[in-house]
């Protein structure tokens, strides 16, 4: 098995796998942890969804959303 073979077949596409992991798995766990019904992320308690309710009852969060919506057009 010669150099270039094991680069283009295991190195090449593991060191990618990495940086993907690295780049998109932090972004997972705060999705996974912004269920979690104890408002200390630390621990997983349970499932919850009262956090994007209250989210989504605040006034301002529409607001900036209309906003958002008349600078994209």
């Amino acid at each position: 098995m010669n150099n270039q073979s094991f680069i283009g077949r295991w190195f090449l596409p593991g060191s990618i796998l990495l940086v993907y992991l690295f780049l998109y798995l932090p972004i997972l766990v705060l999705i996974l942890f912004s269920f979690n019904i104890d408002p200390q992320v630390f621990y997983w308690k349970g499932f919850t969804t009262k956090w994007y309710l209250k989210l989504f009852n605040e006034g301002e969060i529409w607001d900036a959303f209309q906003n958002l919506i008349l600078v994209a057009l």
